[in-house]
């Protein structure tokens, strides 16, 4: 593999020390469930990047307030 022949970090590692956040990160910081997670991305409210192959995602932390969901996780 590339990266480890050249030691590079990985994308998901890049984007962590960059600050983006796992699924499991986001949901405690934002006191909701993982699922809320990654309906909240699928509609557009939470800003992700797909960090490998399998279709993974790490979450950009919201700057302001927490977002509002309509039912309570």
């Amino acid at each position: 593999m590339i990266e480890r022949y050249y030691n590079l970090k990985s994308r998901h590692q890049r984007l962590q020390d960059a600050g983006l956040l796992t699924r499991k990160e986001m949901a405690q910081r934002l006191n909701i469930s993982e699922k809320t997670v990654v309906r909240l991305h699928a509609d557009g409210r939470l800003r992700g990047e797909k960090c490998d192959d399998r279709s993974h995602f790490l979450y950009h932390a919201p700057a302001n307030a927490p977002l509002r969901t309509s039912a309570q996780d």
